[in-house]
């Protein structure tokens, strides 16, 4: 095997083992709940109809993920599925990050730093910093579609020109909201630019359609009320302005990306300043109906999310220009030692000051060459940057180790930050160097590399005992959890409503997760949220059933019990609750949309619950009570 050979072999070994040292799988959490559901929805959807997440229709009726999941489900059981899927995820993203390394790169070194950065790197992209990431390690469309987008933009179109447009489609059937801007970015490249001037600007004034009032609700505003409801209960839809660190985030990304347009490789400047364009854009037209002239389709399609082509295409853009910037004289790398020191120590606001400099030096191009005449003074202002800088990097570090320390590493935190957490680019590049020292020695490396990815691979699964046993016993629906249990009814288990799902394998009446994605439709919050308020007076209520004006009081008890929640927009989250009194469970069966309550007493108001199965229930006394029962009982008791 030949040397570029061996040293490819090499990175790509080191690239997976940094992957799952930082990407650790922690099972089915956050978005993997709905993602799965809405797979086990196709397997079965007679089984979820009545539930209120589909009652109105759901965003997996414009994907063709779910009925690919659903398949790898069938065939490998639900956690196994869902772990198998992270893995494929995984996989895409070291594909894509290596293809997109190998064409910005001809050489070893930043080629491999590329890589190394993308397999370790996760880059929060949500407004308020909170929900989206960048090579996330759990089950979703996004670790699908990201990387074939990523590919998509990065395969060269001289070899087979429609390859990029297929990968593109592809990205786009399995996620549209994150697909459809490689297919925007494609279309862009191949814009003059005053076209792409026209383009960008006719989609900015697309708000404007609102003022027109047509016939068509996409495009009509969205009514005051519904607005500030989106405005109070979403962190993550909304860009409203409020939380600087992500703005600063953002300004850093596009800064990167102008910096490599006017410094990067030639044969990437003007991608760089299309994608830096494209995310700049869609940010603002967020901004825009998020504050101002809120038009429904907009509001949903989320424009913001473009921001991940400029976080994930940053990475390079950083690269290139260092690169180019170290190897251009005798100072260079002190030049970058010097700017990177500054961006450390000014990190609240390295954004704005990377962008100050792009205006800077864009529109004084001999500043670079004043600024850098003096070789002394320039390594001299490098090395002490350098020095003040140190603290806070350790610091920092040391935070990123600490986050990796459920993986069993035995080494200190600051080392681990370094090449675990990525330390800023300073692990991939210190483990680059590395591998190039010992390509010369293969049967040194590649033993210690393979024993490397062995012992991570056998720790990259950091469930424990308990999420491991509750998920591998998800069966959705494979067991008669109890007698006269048919699915395709509701059922409510308090707090439990993914247990619903996946262990018992029907409709949820309601749960925390109904809470996400309100703003595809206004019926589901009504839903919701008198479903929530139901549950609320039943964890209150010591008597059944209740008139009209006990419910009310009821609910202002429970109100008072819990007085950390706001309750003025009546958001249905105010209202979540996970406890159940006996009276409710018969209070709750008064709605007709209800078939049974899962309690742990026995007996309820004279009835006998029924025995849930234990690999259901999680090993604990679980009871049913058929809500049928209790209506007869009570249209009985009233005639």
């Amino acid at each position: 095997m030949s040397a570029p050979r061996r040293f490819d072999a090499a990175l790509i070994v080191a690239g997976a083992t940094l992957w799952m040292a930082a990407h650790p799988y922690a099972g089915i959490y956050q978005d993997a709940n709905l993602y799965l559901l809405m797979a086990l929805n196709w397997l079965a959807p007679e089984a979820y109809a009545r539930d209120p997440w589909f009652l109105f229709g759901s965003q997996d009726s414009y994907t063709l993920f779910s009925p690919l999941y659903g398949g790898l489900i069938d065939l490998a059981g639900i956690a196994d599925g869902a772990r198998v899927l992270v893995a494929m995820g995984g996989f895409l993203w070291l594909a894509a990050s290596w293809f997109a390394a190998k064409r910005l790169f001809s050489e070893p070194l930043p080629r491999s730093v590329a890589f190394l950065c993308c397999a370790v790197f996760s880059l929060n992209i949500s407004p308020a910093g909170s929900t989206f990431v960048l090579n996330e390690s759990f089950a979703t469309a996004r670790v699908l579609a990201i990387p074939l987008a990523i590919a998509a933009l990065v395969f060269d179109v001289r070899q087979r020109p429609f390859v990029p447009w297929l990968l593109a489609a592809c990205s786009v059937v399995l996620h549209p909201l994150f697909g459809i801007w490689a297919v925007f970015c494609l279309v862009a490249t191949r814009l003059s630019e005053r076209w792409l001037a026209a383009a960008v600007i006719a989609g900015l004034l697309l708000p404007l359609l609102t003022l027109l009032h047509p016939a068509a609700s996409a495009l009509q505003a969205l009514s005051p009320e519904r607005l500030t409801f989106l405005q109070e209960t979403t962190r993550d839809l909304l860009v409203l302005g409020n939380d600087w660190r992500q703005l600063n985030s953002l300004l850093f990304w596009l800064a990167a990306l102008l910096i490599g347009g006017g410094w990067g490789a030639e044969g990437f400047r003007r991608t760089y300043r299309v994608l830096a364009l494209l995310a700049g854009a869609g940010y603002l037209l967020s901004a825009l109906v998020s504050n101002y002239l809120p038009m429904t389709i907009l509001v949903q399609a989320q424009p913001w999310r473009a921001v991940w082509l400029a976080a994930y295409f940053s990475v390079f853009a950083l690269i290139d220009v260092a690169w180019r910037t170290g190897r251009a004289d005798a100072e260079g790398w002190y030049r970058v030692a010097l700017i990177a020191a500054i961006l450390i120590l000014c990190r609240p606001f390295a954004g704005v000051l990377l962008m100050a400099a792009w205006v800077a030096f864009s529109a004084a191009p001999r500043l670079i060459n004043r600024l850098s005449s003096s070789a002394g003074l320039l390594r001299v202002l490098a090395i002490i940057a350098t020095l003040f800088a140190l603290p806070g990097f350790i610091a920092d570090v040391r935070l990123e180790g600490e986050a990796l320390t459920h993986l069993g590493w035995t080494v200190e935190h600051t080392l681990r930050g370094i090449v675990g957490g990525g330390g800023f680019g300073v692990g991939p590049v210190l483990l680059s160097c590395l591998l190039l020292a010992l390509l010369s020695r293969p049967l040194l490396a590649f033993p210690m590399l393979l024993a490397s990815l062995a012992w991570v691979a056998g720790h990259w699964d950091t469930r424990d005992l308990a999420a491991s046993r509750w998920e591998g016993a998800f069966q959705a629906g494979r067991l008669a959890a109890f007698s006269g249990f048919h699915r395709g009814q509701t059922v409510y288990w308090p707090g439990r409503a993914q247990d619903v799902w996946f262990g018992v394998g029907t409709a949820a009446y309601v749960g925390e997760y109904h809470l996400s994605g309100l703003v595809f439709s206004e019926q589901r919050v009504l839903l919701v949220g008198q479903r929530w308020k139901r549950a609320a007076v039943a964890s209150v209520t010591e008597a059944a059933p209740l008139s009209m004006a006990e419910e009310v009081r009821v609910l202002a008890e429970f109100r008072r019990r819990h007085p950390e929640r706001h309750y003025g927009r009546d958001h249905p989250g105010d209202y979540v609750t996970k406890a159940l009194t006996p009276a409710g469970v018969v209070y709750l069966c008064a709605d007709p949309a209800l078939d049974w309550v899962l309690a742990h007493w026995p007996e309820v108001s004279g009835q006998s619950g029924l025995p849930v199965d234990k690999r259901v229930s999680g090993g604990s006394n679980l009871y049913a009570y058929s809500c049928t029962d209790f209506r007869s009982r009570y249209a009985e008791s009233s005639l």
